[in-house]
């Protein structure tokens, strides 16, 4: 029978394995002192901050893999998050006393690293205001209870343990969201009773789960009762929502111009003048929809009657090819491998790929492994049937999950839009090899544990973009079918970050976000599911474009050096051992790596 779900956890990190392995380069006897000492204080910050994870924010903790609190929820509460800030102030405020100039280049990337980790946690509480605001908050404690109970790397008795301690704590979470709560978004009380609902109808899920993870009978009286107690928790908080959404005043969930630079310049440390962003969107968006017409017309214009074709027909003579023509040459490529067949076709194209991208000394892909299962009901997206979990950081191991939210047998539109072969290939492609689970798979030393923890953006949207486009250029994804699907993805990216800057800076409202996209060729459900998404994560669409744009200069840069002394694979092999690190570190931190030479002896390795 194959496996539902396979997540693994890390346990790998203990006091003091930040500063005793962070350091993963040999100091020469010319390393200035004032250096070493600087370089030791960021180290220590980073052991400090990944004592603060554990102890504070325990389900983000879980996810990555560090050490203890694993029955424990995050609390909810005015007081817990203010002890939570103070704490990041102090961390911020420390580190803000280190000079970057004077740490050695690699400590720097960590410096940069830290920094951004502990800006975005603060932006969420202070500006994003995620107590009062954000009632999707309050239901992350159910996704830290399916963390707990399908995690691989645990014994049963600490996963059963670990995961009724969090369902019985899931009551109070819910309620502190209900004091806290005060007037919040409309946007995030619409997503949130949707989610809520869901939670509570697929609970049974984890009262299954549990139960097969008891070992007595008492111990399974206790998983029922607690699994019943969180659902009537769950339709209460739903109710909640629901009559809190009946009475409230309006809210805008947008950013503001202010805020949505701050998150750009601050947080993120992007060193594009935010008055050049908009300009920089906007002619990715205008070359991505010439490329997208260029890849669709040869498909279209045979399936138009000679009635369209006079419609569409100008002056000039030229027959008009929109994007939203997109859906229609989508139709002509109909072959799919059947419901049954499904995840069999997912498997035998990610081998395939990833052979043919080992052999053509591409991308370092020869090792890697997937899990490829059906999505869980609580997992599933609306936006994409598609969802990737990484390899979790601290383990290096080697293996992510992709999740494939199955079509009933006798839905054939589904089949023949969404689950056709050209859009399988497509998703092994942007999901597994090159896209997220290489990037997330390449092993790094274990001391990278900051790298390891960060979620930048502009890194992982856009090494994806960057990955995809490489992959184009090969016979493995050269076909019709493939090039409008790549060409799809670029323009929609591109449309997605001009509609999600507009809309973030308060240049256009929700509505008006949502028929920008519809008028521009998006599919209204979609277009509405993107804007959705946008709205919960700021900076994520103009993330693909900006980063991309950072990948290929980076190439471009070491464009003579790959031709006569590395293949693409060794370099993507080296770009992707820095880590998920800030994207404006990457090309300093890119120059060290192709100067040094590349060892595989642990013994020609000293630590600070």
């Amino acid at each position: 029978m194959r496996k539902l779900l396979l997540i693994a956890f890390a346990s790998l990190l203990s006091a003091g394995v930040f500063a005793a392995h962070a350091q993963a380069k040999a100091y020469t006897a010319d390393t200035d002192t004032d250096t070493l000492m600087m370089d030791h204080k960021v180290l220590e910050l980073g052991d400090k901050y990944v004592a603060v994870l554990s102890s504070m924010f325990q389900e983000e903790a879980t996810r990555a893999g560090t050490l203890g609190y694993h029955s424990d929820l995050q609390e909810r509460d005015i007081q817990a998050q203010v002890s939570r800030r103070q704490t990041l102030l102090s961390l911020q405020e420390a580190l803000g006393r280190i000079n970057p100039k004077a740490l050695s280049s690699y400590t720097k990337v960590d410096y940069y690293t830290l920094k951004e980790i502990i800006s975005e946690k603060l932006f969420a509480i202070d500006t994003e205001n995620e107590l009062s605001k954000n009632p999707l908050w309050y239901l992350q404690s159910v996704d830290a209870v399916y963390d707990i109970l399908l995690k691989d790397y645990a014994s049963r008795a600490d996963r059963q343990r670990d995961a009724l301690k969090r369902v019985q704590a899931l009551p109070e979470i819910l309620e502190q969201g209900k004091v806290n709560l005060d007037n919040p978004p409309d946007l995030y009380l619409r997503l949130a009773i949707g989610k809520a609902q869901l939670a509570y109808s697929s609970f049974n899920n984890v009262n299954f789960l549990l139960t097969k993870l008891s070992l007595d009978e008492y111990t399974k009286d206790q998983t029922k009762k607690a699994c019943a107690a969180a659902q009537t928790a769950l339709k209460s908080y739903a109710d909640f929502l629901k009559d809190t959404m009946l009475k409230k005043d309006y809210v805008d969930f947008r950013l503001g111009e202010e805020n949505f630079e701050r998150l750009f310049k601050d947080v993120y440390q992007q060193e594009m003048p935010f008055a050049k962003l908009k300009k920089n969107l906007d002619k990715e968006l205008e070359n991505s929809k010439k490329n997208l017409i260029r890849a669709i017309t040869p498909i279209v214009e045979p399936t138009l009657t000679e009635e369209e074709k006079a419609d569409r027909t100008d002056k000039k003579g030229l027959i008009n090819i929109l994007p939203q023509d997109y859906y229609r040459a989508v139709k002509t490529f109909t072959a799919n491998p059947g419901a049954k067949r499904l995840l069999d076709s997912y498997a035998n194209t990610f081998k395939k790929a990833t052979v043919f991208f080992a052999e053509q000394k591409l991308f370092p892909a020869g090792a890697l492994q997937v899990v490829i299962a059906p999505a869980p009901k609580y997992l599933s997206n609306k936006l994409t049937p598609i969802s990737y979990l990484p390899p979790f950081p601290l383990l290096n191991k080697q293996m992510g999950d992709l999740l494939v939210t199955m079509p009933k047998a006798e839905d054939k539109t589904t089949l023949e839009t969404r689950f056709n072969n050209g859009k399988i290939k497509f998703d092994v492609l942007e999901y597994i090899t090159p896209g997220k689970n290489l990037m997330y798979s390449i092993a790094t030393e274990e001391g990278r544990v900051l790298r390891k923890l960060s979620n930048d953006p502009f890194y992982i949207n856009g090494w994806v973009k960057y990955a995809l486009n490489t992959a184009a250029s090969t016979e493995l994804f050269s076909s019709a079918e493939d090039k409008i699907n790549l060409a799809w993805f670029n323009y929609s990216k591109a449309l997605l970050a001009v509609a999600e800057y507009n809309m973030q800076t308060n240049a256009a409202n929700y509505t008006q976000t949502v028929d920008f996209l519809v008028e521009n060729g998006m599919l209204k459900e979609e277009a509405e599911a993107n804007v959705d998404y946008l709205a919960l994560n700021p900076m994520d669409a103009v993330a693909y474009v900006v980063g991309q744009q950072e990948f290929d200069y980076l190439k471009a840069k070491y464009a003579k050096k790959i031709n006569k002394k590395l293949t693409l694979a060794d370099y993507h092999e080296r770009l992707l051992s820095l880590g998920r690190v800030p994207i404006r570190t990457l090309d300093e931190a890119m120059s060290k790596e192709m100067e040094e030479k590349k060892t595989e002896s642990f013994f020609n390795m000293t630590y600070f």
